[in-house]
């Protein structure tokens, strides 16, 4: 018996089969990208939200207490540390002090940052993690476990991670803003105990930062940063002070794989360098902003030309030292 033609069943054959498939295959490859751009382009929107927030936050503190808020506070009276904290006293940081500025009052409260309280008395609040302080593209975990208070406590204790840092100097980052050698000259807006105001930034609040961003980098020791306090707010020892908190200039943007000696960086010290640099998951550059509340992309191609491991010079000369430095006369506006 044959089979009736009309009702004949038909279908692919297998190498029309693969074909689709492979068709398909190259649609994804070619879409895919598109995507990672899209979803990039929409985080680096929100990071850009970020830090114009902090920059209006900047402002509205000026208004508030007539200067910018302190890199770090070096407290005079500090509250007695706990057992597990084998560094220096909790200092609050820039970020905490912006806490009522950016819709966290209550936080600010919590935490006593102008009451006489202590990141370490309040350690639970030091956790919370907050989304003003997050670049979207930053793989930070919620709780910073390479931070110096990882470090610098016995049992690993970790507080809330943070992607942004105030500019502390156009070199090595420096604990003060005044002394006979430069070596303590702190060349920024933010440093221990500092109030810088608007009459100090005299190379003008829209050439000079006060904002970039500092990424969580695995590979190295200790990598990103924290909104909270600095553990070790004592020291005078800008690794340990200012670290968690606060960037200057000691190599390019972005620069993290440390593929040449150019800097003369001892390798022990090559993470450290990373954690005080401009660094970010945006490709190309990293968003930073102004005294003036204006945000840029500062391109990873920036002129720089930084001095050798732990020096810093007098004269910056590059268009990325001219940025970071406050006061040295040369007014440098890429817009």
């Amino acid at each position: 018996m044959s089979l009736n033609p009309a009702r004949r069943i038909h279908g692919f054959t297998l190498v029309e089969l693969l074909v689709v498939i492979a068709i398909i295959g190259v649609l994804i490859a070619l879409l895919l990208p598109a995507v990672q751009q899209a979803r990039e382009a929409a985080r680096r929107i929100q990071c850009s939200n970020n830090l114009k927030q902090l920059g209006l936050s900047l402002h509205n503190y000026h208004d508030t207490y007539g200067s910018f808020p302190s890199g770090v506070i070096r407290p005079t009276n500090p509250p007695s540390q706990p057992g597990w904290a084998s560094a220096g006293p909790a200092g609050w940081v820039w970020s905490s002090l912006l806490l009522p500025f950016i819709e966290q009052p209550a936080l600010h409260d919590q935490l006593g940052v102008t009451s006489g309280g202590s990141a370490f008395t309040q350690y639970q609040a030091a956790q919370v993690s907050l989304d003003a302080y997050r670049c979207p593209s930053d793989i930070g975990p919620i709780l910073n476990d390479r931070s110096w208070w990882d470090a610098k406590s016995d049992d690993s204790h970790q507080i809330a991670y943070a992607s942004y840092k105030a500019v502390n100097s156009h070199g090595y980052p420096q604990t003060h803003n005044s002394g006979t050698v430069t070596y303590n000259k702190a060349t920024g807006g933010f440093y221990t105990n500092s109030g810088t105001k608007f009459r100090d930034i005299t190379d003008g609040t829209s050439n000079t930062l006060a904002i970039t961003e500092s990424s969580y980098r695995p590979i190295y020791g200790r990598i990103g940063g924290v909104w909270a306090a600095s553990i070790d707010s004592d020291s005078n020892n800008p690794r340990d002070s200012m670290m968690d908190n606060l960037i200057a200039g000691p190599v390019k943007i972005n620069q993290v794989s440390f593929a040449d000696n150019t800097y003369n960086i001892p390798g022990w010290a090559k993470g450290y360098m990373v954690m005080m640099a401009p660094n970010s998951y945006h490709p190309g550059g990293v968003m930073s902003v102004k005294f003036d509340g204006s945000v840029e992309f500062l391109s990873e191609t920036i002129d720089h030309s930084p001095e050798n491991f732990e020096t810093v010079s007098a004269t910056p000369n590059s268009v990325l030292e001219y940025m970071m430095n406050i006061q040295d006369g040369v007014p440098i506006n890429k817009n």
